[in-house]
């Protein structure tokens, strides 16, 4: 890790308690010199996280089940202004 390097991002978690098995969820937005997007926390059920970020043209949705043991690793939900509605997801198994 270097810190003075550009454009080079680092991430550090932890958790409240000790667990067993825990899973941590990252979500990074990296904008421009003249960037500036629209972001929000999404209203997810117990279990999840998510946020929504709203791109010119679309609005994407990155969300993942935080629980150890759920399926849905990763879940994007790309909603354009224009077209179809795209969605990829990572499961576990």
């Amino acid at each position: 890790y270097h810190r003075d390097l550009p454009n080079h991002y680092h991430f550090t978690a932890s958790t409240r308690g000790r667990f067993e098995r825990v899973r941590i969820v990252a979500f990074a937005l990296v904008e421009g010199p003249n960037e500036r997007f629209e972001w929000r926390e999404m209203e997810l059920p117990v279990g999840w996280a998510g946020v929504e970020v709203r791109f010119p043209g679309a609005v994407v949705r990155a969300s993942s089940q935080i629980d150890p043991d759920g399926d849905v690793i990763l879940r994007l939900e790309r909603l354009p202004e224009e077209g179809m509605r795209e969605t990829f997801e990572v499961r576990s198994s």
